[in-house]
């Protein structure tokens, strides 16, 4: 396990940020809708897991320490790649995020090409909403200890820990253990419960 405590203050996570809970619950509980109305609400939706998924991850030191600083300098940092709708979500809520125990901190970068290796060791996340981005940066920087996340079916094979995905209409979880801890990060139990998909190796999908 890495030499870290596990980014979470309290033993009830979710209900910190009610209004970041309010978008988890209806995504785990709500009855399928209409695929115009998923699309509308899907950036919200991952922009919601994409502020609470750092909280159920025990981190490498460098990264827990700027995740649980001293009250006022706490930090959630996120990097994403192209102009996806999830980071405008990111950067209206990054506002309002008194309601967390951190403030966040987003920055996007206009391709891979931008993304150097001061980006990524002071990131905890790097959202890559295109799979072929995603192995990309991969490729260039494999080992460093951030969360690699993209968006589509199987996206942990191109290299991502999180990849978000559709089915039944509701955006979900796919977890890949072996990639998070390929860059001494580790999932909590609590995460891995929610996830839809968990994958503990190339080709080995659970649930």
């Amino acid at each position: 396990m890495p030499d870290s405590g596990v980014a979470m203050r309290d033993s009830h996570p979710w209900k910190t940020a009610r209004w970041i809970h309010s978008v988890v619950v209806s995504l785990l509980f709500a009855p399928p809708v209409a695929a115009q109305v998923l699309e509308d609400r899907s950036p919200a939706i991952k922009a919601a897991y994409l502020l609470q998924i750092p909280r159920h991850v025990f981190w490498p030191k460098t990264k827990a320490e700027a995740l649980n600083g001293k009250p006022g300098q706490s930090e959630l940092r996120i990097i994403v790649i192209g102009n996806s709708p999830t980071y405008r979500v990111l950067e209206a809520l990054s506002t309002k995020s008194s309601a967390l125990p951190y403030r966040v901190v987003v920055r996007r970068k206009r391709s891979v090409s931008a993304l150097t290796e001061t980006d990524v060791k002071w990131t905890h996340i790097v959202y890559v909403p295109a799979q072929r981005d995603c192995r990309l940066v991969q490729a260039a920087y494999p080992s460093q200890p951030y969360l690699l996340v993209t968006d589509g079916a199987r996206g942990t094979e191109a290299g991502a820990a999180v990849a978000f995905y559709i089915s039944e209409n509701k955006v979900r979880l796919e977890l890949a253990p072996y990639q998070a801890s390929a860059r001494g990060i580790e999932f909590s139990s609590k995460l891995l419960r929610i996830a839809g998909t968990v994958r503990r190796g190339p080709n080995q999908a659970q649930r």
